[in-house]
């Protein structure tokens, strides 16, 4: 039989908010991640020709980091929140009930075939409801907006608590990283990157290859990155575990890392939330009031760069530690419910 926690954990998802296209809410977050130790997030490219000088008899390579439009350092929102998610999803699975896992790299079919999930199952759900998008007297569009939003509650409730944040093939993620640019590049511009010897080893003796040598370009210790998250449609435990990860970056002795050379202590770096701003309402049923009334003060004063209007200061918190607070409180409630679930079900797969 299964649990009443089981139960609770399904409906617990099914109360996630859709991506869209009506909005709940928006949180905008930015803060600064600042380096502490040397940064290597590589571009792909090596370049024959920058450290000719260094060493021309080998025709040595560079290994070139990420650059933006200035030529200053910069860190891909791809790879920044690649990083955040691997990061939750390994630290949120011993919460998870018995057989959840992350469906990140999984295929539609694959993640059908996991979830035990038959064609029969789907065509039944897909009837029902047309069935009841005619009992309803929907016309024909806003028939096929009910079967699509009804499928994907279908498989919302089936998703674990990272990919129903992030996304996965059948559902459009609710998180947004924008790449992170170096502060105040004008004045830092000829301090940021430095570079580092190098050596390929080959694989099958463990020894230098010959004629290998290359150089790293790195990002120097004390630099600031600008961080803007956007959020859409999200509950304030989902804004928690967002703002958990972030918060992993400043761990005393396991710090989150990100790009190349870790193993070296590399891609360490230091991270301060600054301002947090909200769209909307946490609960569905104040929000599209709330949304309209959001938007007209973004509008009326986005022009001169003012946010403060939508800040979560206006929304009762005294800042922003307050209210990540207010969201750790609610993640941790979940948490405890996926921990008791899991405790249920073992004691039930026991008996």
């Amino acid at each position: 039989m299964k649990s009443e926690k089981i139960t609770e954990i399904t409906e617990l998802k099914r109360k996630r908010y859709l991506p869209g296209p009506e909005i709940i809410n928006m949180y905008k977050i930015t803060g600064t991640l600042t380096t502490v130790t040397p940064l290597h997030v590589g571009s792909g490219i090596m370049d024959k020709a920058r450290d000719r000088e260094f060493d021309e008899e080998n025709g040595e390579n560079c290994a070139l980091i990420e650059k933006d439009f200035r030529g200053m350092p910069c860190i891909p929102g791809s790879s920044l929140r690649g990083v955040v998610r691997s990061w939750l999803e390994t630290n949120l699975m011993p919460f998870n009930p018995p057989g959840e896992y992350s469906v990140a790299a999984l295929s539609v079919a694959e993640f059908e075939s996991q979830k035990g999930i038959t064609s029969d199952e789907i065509e039944t759900r897909k009837n029902n409801l047309r069935i009841e998008a005619q009992t309803k007297g929907l016309d024909t569009a806003r028939a096929e907006k009910h079967v699509m939003r009804g499928m994907t509650l279908f498989y919302l409730e089936r998703l674990d608590l990272v990919s129903g944040l992030f996304g996965f093939s059948r559902f459009k993620g609710k998180v947004e990283v924008d790449s992170a640019y170096v502060k105040n590049a004008d004045v830092r511009q000829d301090c940021n990157i430095f570079t580092m010897p190098g050596v390929a080893i080959d694989r099958g003796t463990g020894t230098a290859k010959e004629h290998s040598l290359f150089t790293y370009e790195l990002v120097a210790p004390e630099v600031d990155f600008s961080v803007h998250l956007t959020l859409r449609n999200v509950r304030l435990w989902e804004v928690g575990m967002l703002l958990a990860a972030f918060e992993n970056f400043n761990h005393p002795v396991f710090p989150l890392r990100i790009g190349g050379l870790t193993n070296l202590g590399f891609g360490q770096l230091c991270w301060k939330p600054d301002k947090i701003y909200q769209i909307g309402h946490d609960e569905s049923t104040k929000a599209a009031a709330k949304v309209q009334e959001d938007l007209i003060a973004f509008f009326a004063s986005v022009g001169s760069g003012d946010w403060e209007p939508l800040s979560i200061v206006k929304r009762g918190f005294t800042g922003t530690e307050d209210f990540k607070t207010h969201c750790f409180r609610a993640l941790s409630a979940v948490l405890d419910s996926l921990t008791d679930a899991a405790k249920d079900d073992g004691k039930e797969g026991g008996q």
